[in-house]
């Protein structure tokens, strides 16, 4: 039964980061706006992703919001690197202060979308069979928050506990004394298998597709760190703004006293004598993680510098884990390291040496079915009382495109999309007016610190919304032959680096069926920002009004 039909300004679909910020910021320039959140508080991909050992791989003073001093002040991490429940804790404090609940509606998904081009406005219907009309619709639905779930034969028959990473249940979770499975080495796998090891009666992990990790050295950030960082914030946000990735800091040193940013090495890695490179990698730039590429920047596209490094991640594993088999099994075939986002571990490699974890290379033992007691392979019938599916997400398109959005002439986004996502700047699609995105595809998103991607863009949305009502224009979209343009802009930037050739989720090679094209924009955040505010001078420059 639909309810009776509310008016807004806004609607806004998603309280994570880009939700809570857009909604405080449009609501105090006098803008009425609804958000619409599925789960039951703020937190986006930090709500959903409560699986044992989730932390973030940006240093978490950069990973947090620059647009309010005070919350800047106020707020002190613990650690490098935030884990989930500190960086929950973290939005939820920022919800408080900005006192956006208020305008939020949870535990209600977003099912259709219908555009109206007499009234030049939005019907926006839930599952709870709410209607409403808006003006502008903003899709800030995240780049990683609908889990990619694997189809294998007979699931539904399996009796044990059935989890995966990107939708983990809120409950604490005890695997004392039981038989665990986790299928996937990722990220989320990495994270969660060597914290799983520590009390599963017994841990076996499926291997696919092996990834290369950087240790993350993660370290409680001292007093002194703190203090330094907050005393210069506005000089490191330029920094992050106007950078390659919208990250600078570097690795610290051990004590975590000076502020150190990253910088470009001077000379390609395959130039530094192989026995010089191995030694300030293990003394400074293994634990460095993202900020490793930023310095080494030909890693990403220059094959013997790939090779090289490559010679050294796989001398790091064999010295690691002490069964050369499972050794072999953990180096990745084939792989670049900058085919795929850097992964961050704490112990990982470690984590096979203990004797209650043991692995399977699904590559030479493949998985054929689940049954009621666990997952029988080519080999054997495993039995497990829990199995984790740390298998990744739809990324970047799977959130927008499970709302039916119809646009002009009946136009489905959907449709639209079908040989891969269209959109100018990675904010708006042709034939969709009024239709944001927050860090869509075709924008950083991924290939940056998020935090500095969606305060840019949410502000870019802004100041286009103040824009269009002191011009009375009812409407926006993207002009075809600009979306087109940066579309082919992109594909030449990302040629030649290596992730547009591997089989990450960057290209969607993870999902059966999805269209392969690379889907952020490689051309760094600096460049980017720059576009954008060149579209704007020359009065919005490759975008319709009506």
């Amino acid at each position: 039964m639909k309810n009776k039909l509310k008016k807004t300004d806004v609607i806004v679909v998603g309280a994570g980061f880009a939700g809570v910020y857009l909604t405080d910021l449009l609501a105090k320039k006098g803008l009425s706006v609804q958000t619409i959140e599925a789960a039951k508080d703020v937190g986006g991909t930090w709500y959903w992703n409560r699986y044992p050992g989730a932390k973030c791989d940006i240093q978490s003073m950069e990973y947090s919001y620059s647009f309010s001093k005070e919350i800047q002040d106020e707020w002190v991490w613990t650690n490098k690197y935030a884990a989930q429940p500190e960086i929950l804790k973290y939005i939820q404090f920022v919800a408080d202060k900005l006192d956006v609940r208020k305008n939020m509606k949870f535990n209600t998904k977003v099912t259709d979308a219908i555009y109206d081009e007499e009234s030049h406005s939005w019907t926006v219907s839930t599952d709870k069979g709410d209607e409403f009309e808006c003006q502008y619709f903003i899709m800030a639905t995240g780049c990683l928050s609908v889990p990619s779930t694997p189809n294998f034969k007979g699931m539904a028959d399996f009796k044990g506990e059935l989890y995966h990473t990107g939708s983990w249940p809120e409950k604490k979770m005890d695997f004392k004394g039981k038989k665990v499975a986790v299928i996937g080495t990722g990220s989320s796998g990495i994270q969660a298998i060597p914290v799983i090891a520590e009390t599963a009666d017994k841990l076996t992990v499926f291997v696919r597709d092996s990834s290369y990790t950087l240790p993350a050295n993660n370290k409680p950030l001292s007093a002194t760190f703190i203090e330094k960082v907050k005393a210069d914030y506005e000089t490191i946000r330029n920094r992050e703004r106007y950078s390659v990735s919208g990250h600078v800091l570097a690795v610290n040193d051990e004590a975590f006293e000076d502020i150190l940013f990253c910088e470009p090495a001077e000379a390609p890695m395959h130039t530094i004598p192989k026995d010089e490179l191995f030694k300030i990698l293990d003394e400074k730039y293994i634990s460095s993680g993202l900020a490793l590429p930023v310095t080494f920047q030909d890693l990403t596209y220059d094959e013997q510098s790939d090779e090289v490094f490559r010679e050294y991640l796989d001398g790091r594993i064999r010295s690691l884990v002490n069964d050369p088999e499972k050794a072999a099994v953990l180096i990745p075939k084939g792989d670049r390291f900058y085919d795929r986002r850097p992964v961050m571990d704490t112990h990982y490699y470690e984590t096979f040496n203990k004797e209650n974890v043991d692995l399977v290379d699904v590559n030479k033992n493949m998985i054929i079915e689940f049954t009621e007691s666990g997952i029988r392979t080519a080999d054997a019938d495993l039995e497990f009382d829990v199995i984790v599916c740390a298998t990744g997400f739809d990324a970047m398109t799977g959130a927008i495109t499970r709302v039916n959005i119809q646009g002009k002439e009946g136009k489905t986004l959907k449709e639209y999309w079908k040989n891969g996502p269209r959109m100018y700047l990675g904010l708006m699609a042709n034939g969709f007016p009024n239709l944001f995105t927050v860090t869509g595809p075709g924008s950083p998103s991924v290939l940056s610190n998020m935090l500095v991607s969606i305060e840019q863009h949410v502000e870019w949305i802004d100041a286009c919304i103040q824009h269009m009502k002191e011009q009375k224009i009812n409407s926006i979209e993207a002009e075809y032959d600009a979306e087109e343009a940066w579309i082919q802009h992109n594909i030449e930037l990302a040629q030649p680096l290596f992730i547009t050739h591997g089989n990450s989720w960057y290209v969607g090679a993870n999902v059966p069926g999805k269209p392969r094209v690379i889907m952020p924009y490689t051309g760094g955040v600096s460049l980017y920002r720059e576009k954008c505010e060149e579209v704007v001078n020359n009065g919005y420059e490759g975008f319709i009004f009506g």
